[in-house]
């Protein structure tokens, strides 16, 4: 059950009967009221924020990344795991068709960033993370890069070919920064 599905669940049963006729956990009913009211009042940044680092994108700067060549979420109809011993594929079951498909170290891909992804993919978000995740930065002064090469990037719904053109700087006093 996703954090929405049980939130709607909560509500139903508040709105019906106070909350009485669900028990989770051994939480008194006016705990549980209360819990879910903090819920329903707090302002979740689902797409607000990256995946890894929990920042947005104004603090951290460059693009909103949906894959990379190290870094990969996708849905797949089919359950993939194992392959490359470094950058292995785990996969988390959606539905009865679909599968939440994931590719990057395991240090990336820890089981609670496997889970919280799952999670919200359920939820209908979207699935991001910055430059700096990515280790899409500049090598001068790791701020992200202009254009981070071999990434598909999120707002812009493209791909960011590698070529032999330099990626560039954000930072506008980098030496590596191009007009």
């Amino acid at each position: 059950m996703t954090l929405r599905e049980e939130n709607e669940e909560y509500k139903k049963l508040y709105e019906d009967d106070g909350g009485k006729s669900y028990k989770p956990l051994n939480l008194s009913i006016a705990d549980r009221i209360r819990m879910k009211e903090q819920l329903n009042n707090q302002n979740w940044l689902y797409d607000d924020t990256c995946h890894f680092c929990d920042k947005t994108i104004e603090q951290v700067g460059g693009k909103k990344i949906s894959s990379s060549h190290f870094i990969k979420i996708f849905i797949s109809d089919k359950f993939l795991g194992g392959g490359d011993f470094e950058y292995p594929y785990q996969s988390v079951k959606l539905d009865d068709n679909r599968y939440l498909t994931f590719k990057g170290k395991l240090s990336v891909w820890t089981k609670s960033a496997v889970k919280k992804a799952a999670s919200f993919v359920q939820q209908g978000h979207e699935i991001w993370f910055c430059q700096v995740c990515a280790n899409r930065t500049c090598h001068v002064c790791s701020s992200p890069t202009q254009r981070p090469q071999g990434c598909d990037l999120l707002d812009e719904n493209v791909h960011v070919a590698i070529l032999g053109a330099p990626s560039g700087c954000t930072n506008s006093g980098c030496e590596k920064h191009l007009d």
